[in-house]
Parts: C-alpha cells; structure tokens; sequence
C-alpha cells in the first residue's frame, strides 16, 4: 500500500520513515517568525545569545529541560514529543551546554519558574504543587 499524497497532503512523509525529520520551524516559518520562543532551533540559541548579550559567560552556562509532554493522545504527538526533546537536547549539545537536570515526557502540564536572584528552577507538576528542578 503506497500513501496518496495528493489525498493527504499535509501527512509530513517525514513522519512515515525512519529519515529524520526537518525541525518545525523549517515546516512553520512564519509562524516561527512570529513566535520565535515555540521553536527549539530557534529559541535556544535566540536564549544563549540574549544571556551572553547581558554578560553570561558562555563556558559557564547550564541548562535545565522540562516540558515534551503527550497531550493530543498517541501517534504523532508522541512523534512530535519526543523530537522536541530530542532537539533541545542535540542543540544543547551543539552548544556545548550541558544538561544538568530534565523533567521531560509523560501525559500532564507543567509550568515553571526561574527566581533570577537565585538561579533555582520550580516546576508546578501534575499534584499542583512547585517544587525545586534540580
């Protein structure tokens, strides 16, 4: 059985194979444009410039990931999911800035906070209360 793409033409074929996919914002320009921040490939070194920018030393910076959760259900979503954590993590690498900590995956919301003065991370979980990212 072959796919019809002229029936299916928004099916990126990408998503079919085992080829890796190009990041979304290649797919999503504009929109990728308009909401820089939505965008691993694009938030990511937008973030590491702005933080050198404002005199962070780009050997001591350190990164912490949370989100990728599976909200729409099963198949692409978790498709879309995992590439999204996969890409933080290799442009992190790219950058040569380590991981230090992720709360990644699963099925629920998670919100979070940075206290600047502090440095610390929280991550409003599933249970509704903040708790330290370490």
């Amino acid at each position: 059985m072959t796919l019809n793409q002229s029936r299916f033409p928004l099916i990126n074929p990408c998503f079919l194979s085992k080829q890796p996919r190009p990041p979304l914002s290649a797919l999503e320009s504009r929109r990728a444009t308009d909401y820089p921040a939505m965008y691993a490939d694009v938030a990511i070194p937008l973030l590491i410039e702005s933080c050198i920018g404002q005199g962070a030393r780009r050997e001591s910076l350190t990164a912490k990931l949370a989100g990728g959760s599976i909200l729409m259900g099963q198949g692409i979503a978790r498709s879309i999911s995992e590439g999204n954590i996969a890409a933080a993590k290799k442009i992190l690498a790219d950058f040569a800035i380590p991981l230090t900590t992720e709360d990644t995956g699963g099925n629920h919301n998670r919100a979070v906070r940075l206290a600047i003065a502090t440095g610390k991370t929280f991550l409003k979980g599933p249970n509704g209360s903040w708790e330290e990212l370490r």
